[in-house]
């Protein structure tokens, strides 16, 4: 008697190329990482420096303090909401800490990879624009640029 062949369960939505989920763990990482080493340098020099990096400019004064507090639960919030696939909310957090003054790669992928999952493209092309300068990011940016310009129906940009 024949065995029943077993139908391989379609998934409602397409498994992400391993080389943008690779790129979206180091991003998550980075941005991880970023907190871990502010919060263990917070009170000397080198994490100010490392905070003034990601800000993109001085965070010395009281003024820069209260920003690295505001950009340091941004960026914690949206790694954590992430983590558990929350990601509209992560998008509200990585929003809000590229407000606070968060210039870092690693957001501008995260936040390009999940405005292409909220399907709004043009936003999403914009920071993997961005995200692909850096050398850490731009293998699965140009990547995920290259998929979404073809869902854009941009051929000759893809």
């Amino acid at each position: 008697m024949p065995r029943p062949v077993l139908a391989a369960k379609p998934s409602a939505e397409p498994e992400t190329p391993g080389i943008i989920a690779e790129t979206r763990q180091k991003a998550m990482g980075a941005l991880a990482e970023l907190l871990f080493n502010q919060m263990e340098d917070s009170d000397d020099e080198v994490g100010r420096m490392g905070m003034s990096s990601l800000l993109g400019g001085d965070s010395s004064s009281a003024t820069g303090d209260a920003d690295r507090v505001r950009l340091v639960l941004h960026i914690s919030q949206a790694v954590a909401l992430q983590s558990r696939q929350q990601d509209d909310q992560a998008v509200e957090e990585l929003e809000r800490a590229l407000d606070a003054g968060l210039d870092h790669p690693a957001a501008f992928f995260n936040l390009g990879y999940l405005y292409i999952q909220q399907n709004r493209l043009e936003s999403g092309v914009r920071f993997l624009q961005r995200s692909a300068k850096n050398p850490d990011f731009a293998m699965g940016s140009h990547l995920l640029l290259g998929q979404t310009l073809l869902r854009m129906d941009k051929l000759r940009e893809a």
